[in-house]
């Protein structure tokens, strides 16, 4: 009679909930499995286990690995002519290595408690052996004793298999870990997708502690590549120990170092500075203009991120403003736009105006003027964005009663509050918003997340074209409408032409200007 798979699922699961009764609650002194089973027969019953709750965890099955354990069970391998068993053997322990439910708990353990052989490391016909298995699922104590009876740390196996190290760490395994480098594993080795034990690490999400240990032990004269290391550190904390422990050792080292930290997502100036502080110490030069392999200079990643701060530390330490070029908008797409979050939408919009609008102010108070191929570059990263489209809602918004309860205490300086600053001229809104970047008191305000999110989204577009207008659209016009005329009109009536105009027309008045695309606006 032909089974199909669902059937004999069924006919598996009914095998343990028939023998649920006879041995979850057994009373008394527990029986002697060999003598009731062979040893054939208790391998079929363990792997049928593993199999089961290896594809159907969600399952409740009677555990009959525990019962087997509780009876004392150990398994008895046949011996070979020599009086040794045979290392090729497939066990449940070779079963239970690809179902990731087993991890924490107790099942793995178990099997090594019934096949507790640690001077043979049975291998199946894939290659896959029991200390790939105890490596996986971070049995050190079992790792610790096959290691005693000589287990190469390094096992080579066919390329399908990760090598112990690699699953350790792909565990998080700390003890498993120590346990292989202390005898002498090979921090460098790479599995079948070409990765290092420490690229497995970063594939996981990276973890300190862990890399560490990695590389704790000098084992072989490896010491850490901490410019892969920096590019994995979480925090300001951790970045720092890396730096100290290796940066910028030679010239080539310390330019990377400094590309990496001008691409980091948060602690990029404090980072910085730490770099040149380290190599001032050490009498050695970090090149702050060099190249990348894609020919940007570490400036140009301060830009291209919006780190304001960043610039001014790269500034201070020699960068040299009169070879910089405005990064390209595929440069910024790269860097800042890369983390652009499309769940909080109007929070990254204000993020750029606010970031794009500092990073040029610092620019320009060193001497840098903008060209309007820089200013063609920053419109179309606005545009992009969709930074000139004015809300939907009535222009009266600000009056709705919602906005106005919450919008009162929220406040943008100690004697304005949002709901005063939305219902300014924006002659008047633009110079008090021109002083301070308020993308951090905003949005990260206690009383402003309460807005509902059309509000949210409102304060934000009213705001950004406020210091849009301000910082770029009206200065570019201005200066473009008195090319234009060959300021032949007083001051004020330029004032008047430009006031209902919009920031893209503004902006339309900037490209009807016969200037050079490379000469500054």
């Amino acid at each position: 009679m032909k089974i199909n798979r669902r059937s004999n699922v069924k006919l598996k699961v009914n095998l343990f909930n028939e023998l649920d009764p006879l041995i979850s609650n057994w009373e008394g002194q527990y029986p002697d499995l060999k003598k009731l089973f062979r040893r054939e027969e208790m391998d079929w019953l363990l792997k049928e286990y593993v199999t089961t709750v290896k594809s159907y965890e969600h399952l409740r099955i009677t555990n009959v690995l525990d019962f087997a354990v509780k009876c004392g069970y150990k398994d008895k391998p046949d011996l070979d002519k020599s009086g040794k068993p045979p290392l090729r053997r497939a066990t449940p322990l070779h079963q239970a290595f690809g179902c990731s439910f087993l991890v924490g708990c107790s099942n793995v353990q178990n099997l090594f408690k019934v096949y507790d052989r640690y001077d043979v490391n049975y291998t199946d016909e894939s290659g896959l052996t029991h200390f790939h298995v105890a490596c996986k699922f971070g049995c050190d104590d079992v790792v610790g004793k096959f290691l005693e009876f000589g287990q190469n740390p390094n096992l080579l196996v066919p390329k399908s298999i990760d090598r112990p190290l690699h699953l350790a760490l792909a565990g998080g395994h700390k003890k498993v870990v120590e346990l292989l480098l202390k005898h002498d594993a090979d921090p460098n080795s790479v599995n079948e997708n070409k990765l290092t034990p420490l690229q497995t690490i970063c594939i996981k999400g990276g973890d300190f502690d862990l890399t560490k240990r990695l590389f704790a032990l000098k084992n072989n004269n490896v010491y850490p590549p901490v410019n892969t290391l920096l590019i994995l550190a979480n925090d300001y904390v951790e970045a720092k120990s890396w730096l100290e422990r290796g940066a910028g050792q030679n010239k080539a080292d310390g330019l990377r170092t400094l590309h990496i930290i001008c691409k980091r997502k948060n602690d990029a100036a404090d980072m910085a500075e730490t770099l040149f502080k380290i190599c001032d110490d050490r009498h050695q030069l970090v090149q702050v203009d060099g190249l990348d392999k894609k020919g940007r200079t570490p400036l140009q990643w301060a830009v291209a991120n919006l780190w304001p701060n960043l610039v001014d530390v790269l500034l201070d330490h020699g960068a040299d403003l009169s070879k910089f070029t405005f990064p390209t908008l595929k440069h910024f797409n790269e860097g800042f736009m890369s983390q652009f979050n499309l769940t909080w939408v109007h929070v990254s919009q204000m993020r750029i105006v606010s970031g794009v609008r500092a990073v040029v102010k610092r620019l320009e108070k060193r001497g840098y003027k903008l060209n309007r191929m820089d200013a063609k570059t920053i419109t179309t990263l606005f545009d992009e964005y969709k930074l000139f489209k004015k809300t939907d809602l009535d222009r009266l918004w600000y009056d709705d009663d919602e906005f106005t309860s919450i919008a009162k205490k929220i406040t943008m300086n100690p004697d304005l509050s949002l709901h005063d600053l939305v219902r300014l001229s924006p002659e008047k809104a633009e110079k008090l918003l021109r002083c301070k970047d308020y993308y951090h008191d905003l949005v990260f305000s206690c009383e402003w997340m309460k807005l509902s999110q059309k509000f949210q989204f409102a304060s934000v577009t009213h705001l950004c074209h406020i210091m849009l207008r301000g910082c770029f659209y009206k200065r570019w016009a201005l200066g473009s409408l008195l090319k234009l005329t060959h300021t032949k009109l007083p001051i004020f009536c330029y004032e008047m032409i430009i006031e209902p105009l919009t920031n893209k027309d503004l902006w339309h008045i900037c490209l009807a200007s016969p200037s050079e695309t490379r000469k500054s606006l």
